[in-house]
């Protein structure tokens, strides 16, 4: 991939992350953290409304890709979003509250 891919990628997955913040705080979420990090990666975000916090992956592309981002999704993603949720439930000492996995693309 070329530098300017890479640039390009970032800008459009930020963009992205911010859509999707807004999106979840106009539907009553309080956002705790962006860009979490994890020894296996980064969650996108991680929001609370009404007692559950919500593992946030955010899928994003631009207009000119033929495939839609959630097709992006994968089952290694989803498994690794999942191992970045367990350990962000260890890390934050949330094991008591209920944990939601959500995608917005």
């Amino acid at each position: 991939m070329r530098n300017q891919d890479k640039v390009n990628n970032k800008r459009v997955g930020n963009a992205g992350e911010d859509h999707a913040a807004t999106f979840l705080e106009k539907r009553g979420h309080r956002i705790l953290y962006r860009n979490y990090r994890t020894k296996s990666g980064e969650i996108d975000i991680v929001s609370e409304k009404g007692g559950v916090v919500h593992i946030v992956e955010v899928k994003t592309s631009d207009q000119i890709s033929p495939v839609m981002p959630e097709e992006n999704y994968t089952k290694i993603k989803a498994r690794q979003v999942l191992h970045m949720a367990s350990l962000f439930i260890a890390q934050e000492n949330r094991v008591d509250v209920p944990i939601q996995i959500d995608l917005v693309a």
